[in-house]
């Protein structure tokens, strides 16, 4: 292994208990970008960045969905450490078929679902958010942008997201770079 590949191993490795993800999603957060838009491979993106209001932590939102199946999207939070390799909190996904948790109940289910960070994770060498538990806290994708601001104590997301704005209009489909399956030719 080179040295670059033992640092970032050592980096992406560091563990992190569970009352420190929890604190990650429980502080306040501040927006602290406008929205970047992108289309690519089919899936429209939106993103931006927040900072926790005590100014110690940076995190990334992000939404994307497919533009074939509108039921197929994911919506997190992403923690940017200042060292190390940035990993999801937070990720609510559509109902795009089964999952599978393998780190803490070995069980499979469909549906929507959130993924939350478990400490569990980081010692089995998992990702950040393997694990997941079905919800009907949300049932599309402008429910789901605004679960996980809800969860994740970001001020004044209404601005961004007003409770009736459609991730449609949030993403201004209008720009003719948008044109759902039903409507293709």
């Amino acid at each position: 292994m080179e040295c670059t590949e033992i640092l970032m191993h050592f980096m992406a490795n560091r563990t992190y208990s569970q009352k420190e993800l929890d604190d990650l999603v429980l502080c306040p957060k501040d927006i602290k970008s406008s929205i970047r838009k992108k289309l690519k491979d089919r899936r429209a993106d939106i993103s931006f960045s927040l900072r926790s209001q005590d100014g110690e932590h940076s995190f990334r939102v992000f939404a994307s969905r497919s533009i074939e199946v509108e039921r197929n999207f994911s919506v997190g939070l992403t923690y940017l450490p200042p060292e190390g390799v940035d990993f999801n909190v937070i990720r609510c996904n559509g109902d795009h078929g089964s999952h599978t948790n393998h780190v803490i109940d070995a069980r499979q289910f469909e549906g929507f679902h959130i993924h939350r960070a478990m400490a569990e994770a980081f010692v089995a060498d998992e990702y950040a958010e393997c694990w997941a538990t079905p919800t009907t806290a949300y049932s599309e994708m402008a429910g789901a942008i605004r679960h996980p601001l809800t969860m994740a104590h970001v001020l004044d997301f209404e601005r961004l997201f007003p409770a009736q704005c459609t991730f449609e209009q949030l993403w201004g489909y209008d720009d003719g770079l948008y044109q759902p399956a039903s409507e293709a030719v």
